[in-house]
């Protein structure tokens, strides 16, 4: 991973795009088993189910959290989709 690796993160309803955040170090999200998931840039390619509840990140050195409802989540080239139903 580079210095200036960041991922980017995607929740989407399906009235569409619902939030974007850019330039994420990290991110921490439970997935539907219970099992906590940390995804830095350059994290391989992946599909899991997301659990609704807080997910964690650090954006521009800040921890933030974001609520998030359940749905289908995925990595692909440092992008993080979270598709929800809600």
């Amino acid at each position: 991973m580079s210095p200036e690796a960041f991922l980017s993160l995607e929740v989407h309803s399906p009235s569409g795009l619902r939030i974007q955040i850019e330039r994420i170090s990290s991110l921490n999200v439970r997935l539907d088993d219970g099992s906590l998931l940390g995804i830095r840039p350059g994290h391989a390619r992946l599909i899991a189910s997301a659990a609704k509840g807080v997910l964690h990140y650090i954006a521009d050195g800040k921890h933030s959290t974001l609520k998030v409802e359940a749905g289908f989540l995925t990595v692909n080239d440092d992008v993080v989709k979270i598709l929800t139903t809600a």
